[in-house]
């Protein structure tokens, strides 16, 4: 099974988040697989909740996808949320043996975020691609 874990925060006011989770979640169902949602409160908070998942149920989730978006702002923010978000996923994956496909958009501005809306499906792939690894 897939684990998507989500954030709820989109400053993009287009509902970019949705369009990632509809664009994964259709190609998965597409292959056949099963996938569960869990939606959290920003991207800060996916890393954590992603470790939660996989040490409490470690035998059902064989890869994971993070997606959100972080649009920079007027301070460094932006950065901060963009570095500890993929340190936190790299590492998490590392230690987990468990991949887990890096899908926070990081958007200087709404536009390029807007742009990127569908890479739900491309992330999709790369997590259906990595589970067939996995069980080799």
């Amino acid at each position: 099974m897939i684990l998507i874990i989500a954030s709820r925060f989109d400053k993009s006011e287009n509902n970019v988040v949705e369009s990632l989770i509809k664009s994964a979640t259709q190609t998965i169902l597409e292959s056949n697989e099963r996938y569960e949602v869990v939606r959290v409160a920003g991207a800060n908070e996916i890393p954590v909740t992603i470790q939660h998942y996989l040490t409490r149920y470690p035998e059902k989730f064989s890869v994971a996808i993070a997606l959100g978006l972080i649009i920079k702002g007027d301070t460094d923010h932006y950065e901060m949320v963009r570095d500890s978000v993929t340190m936190g996923i790299t590492h998490l994956s590392l230690q987990s043996e468990t991949p887990i496909i890096q899908g926070v958009l990081a958007c200087y501005n709404k536009e390029q975020a807007i742009e990127r809306k569908f890479l739900g499906k491309e992330f999709a792939e790369t997590a259906l691609e990595m589970k067939h690894i996995q069980s080799l």
